[in-house]
């Protein structure tokens, strides 16, 4: 692998752990890595920021409609679609 090739992957990954920071530490340390691993495997080979789909998912709540809370337990949002009306 080039050096240039690498310092890409690695500021990818940098971003991907960057953009983890909107969930609590407690579900970072428990979720963090197959989250990483999975906004890796799905940005496309020359980007070095992971898909905007993917980016705009870690910024709201999981598609349950939940999020997860300091205490680790999936409660605090709304699954009601008038919620987010």
């Amino acid at each position: 692998m080039s050096e240039s090739r690498h310092s890409d992957a690695d500021r990818l990954e940098r971003r991907a752990r960057w953009l983890l920071r909107a969930y609590p530490a407690a579900y970072r340390a428990d979720r963090g890595e197959e989250i990483t691993g999975t906004l890796l495997e799905a940005t496309p080979p020359g980007r070095d920021w992971p898909p905007p789909w993917e980016t705009a998912r870690l910024s709201g709540p999981p598609a349950g409609g939940t999020c997860p809370s300091s205490s680790g337990s999936m409660s605090g949002f709304s699954t009601s679609s008038e919620a987010w009306r």
